[in-house]
């Protein structure tokens, strides 16, 4: 076995394949089905399921190629989709998620904490004392877990072998990375953010903001963090350069968001208004207002950009720039739904198809002309970074690791350098993962 290839495997199974939704059923009976985006097509793929029924759907495991699913009870089933079954994975789990690199973790109802693996729950040597209100999974197969006390709320940092770290925050609305690696707390004079890795914990950066924070999330690579206020703004942090936020105008005071898979657009529900906004994380004022409820499953991005959101009794898909229908599911609200992306007929992402041609890398202009990258990941693990690398050029991808700067600590993966931001733009929604664009003029990259 090769663990580095394994975690690269890991890391980039979900988004291999076609843009679809999985449809489960709140009742036993019509079993799982499966549509293809952007028109809601149904496939014509039959899944063995006729007694599954969901009440929360945890996400999508690369690991094992299944999807996990909760009951109303304390069970959790899973859907293989090489073979279109389903079965009772834990009948004790108090609540379950997905980590980064697609591993199932879980809280049973007696403190109790697992991760699935080869289809069997493996329990750690870790227990933790009060129930979670929430579960993150982190990097290195760690579980980060949000305790609430008398004094605010602490986040627990657990590995398979024990408690790893306490790190003591106040009351206040909270967000963390997709990696776990970071989190945001808001309080009453401004936002502090600090790492959650043990031996980085006592870096914190304070923003101070004037007015009370409604709603914030992390962009999909966790590069920015967007924070509406109560005085209608939109603010746009980069996490490497903190201060001096950009700043939105908002028509409403915003009570949630979202982001989507690959960073493109960002989902905001407006307070008062039985409809949803849908902007573009680079544009943020450019907003589409569609009809819509707001659930833990829906409104959800496709892979394709395609916004899949509640209207009534009925599911319609959205094209995200302009608000139109694209397609309609009537009398499917009541189900749960999961958008990834997935192809029976073509499991494997074959990604030197996806390659640009010559003429979109081109970079004329000479050694000063900005320069477009596609950041596919970071890491503070050179192996790692190189192995990913590698694992891109036998793709036939233009692929080079970035080395720490002084104003940047971590090996970043790209694949570049692109003539403009058109073309790097491309190859990045073709790869189907969380991408965003670096326009440089001066880096140093290695391939050794």
């Amino acid at each position: 076995m090769n663990p580095i290839r394994d975690s690269l495997e890991e890391a980039s199974a979900p988004a291999s394949g076609a843009p679809v939704v999985f449809r489960f059923p709140a009742r036993p009976g019509p079993g799982v089905r499966l549509y293809r985006f952007p028109a809601l097509i149904e496939v014509d793929w039959r899944f063995d399921t006729p007694t599954i029924a969901a009440s929360h759907v945890v996400g999508f495991a690369s690991t094992e190629k299944q999807i996990y699913v909760q009951k109303d009870s304390s069970e959790l089933l899973a859907l293989d989709l090489q073979s279109g079954r389903d079965y009772t994975v834990d009948s004790v789990v108090a609540v379950a998620v997905i980590g980064p690199t697609g591993t199932p973790h879980l809280v049973e109802l007696d403190g109790s904490l697992a991760t699935v693996v080869a289809r069997h729950t493996q329990r750690w040597d870790s227990i933790v004392q009060e129930q979670p209100t929430r579960i993150w999974g982190t990097t290195g197969g760690r579980l980060l877990a949000l305790i609430e006390t008398e004094a605010g709320q602490r986040l627990q940092l657990f590995t398979n072998k024990g408690r790893l770290a306490d790190i003591e925050l106040p009351t206040g609305l909270l967000a963390v990375t997709r990696w776990g690696d970071l989190v945001a707390v808001a309080v009453d004079s401004g936002l502090i953010v600090q790492r959650t890795d043990p031996n980085r914990s006592d870096r914190v950066e304070f923003l101070p903001l004037v007015s009370e924070v409604t709603a914030m999330v992390f962009s999909a690579s966790g590069h920015y963090l967007f924070i509406a206020t109560a005085n209608r703004e939109l603010l746009v942090v980069n996490r490497f350069q903190f201060t001096d936020p950009e700043k939105y105008p908002l028509t409403h005071r915003v009570a949630a968001m979202r982001t989507g898979p690959l960073g493109r657009f960002l989902l905001l529900r407006p307070e008062g208004m039985d409809s949803l906004w849908i902007a573009e994380e680079t544009e943020p004022q450019n907003v589409v207002s569609v009809a819509g409820s707001w659930q833990d499953d829906l409104p959800a991005i496709a892979s394709d950009g395609t916004v899949l959101v509640r209207q009534g009794d009925d599911v319609v898909a959205i094209d995200p720039e302009t608000g139109a229908q694209r397609g309609r599911i009537e009398d499917a609200a009541g189900d749960r739904w999961l958008a990834l992306a997935w192809d029976p007929r073509r499991p494997t992402l074959q990604l030197a198809e996806e390659a640009p041609t010559n003429d979109q890398t081109e970079t004329p202009g000479g050694e000063n002309q900005t320069k477009y990258y596609v950041q596919l990941s970071s890491t503070s693990n050179l192996t790692w970074a190189q192995a990913r690398r590698d694992e891109l050029l036998r793709a036939q991808l233009r692929a080079l690791v970035f080395y720490p700067t002084e104003y940047y600590d971590r090996y970043r993966v790209v694949l570049g350098p692109y003539g403009t931001r058109e073309a790097a733009d491309s190859i990045g929604r073709r790869l189907g993962q969380p991408y965003f664009l670096l326009p440089m003029r001066n880096l140093t990259a290695t391939n050794q």
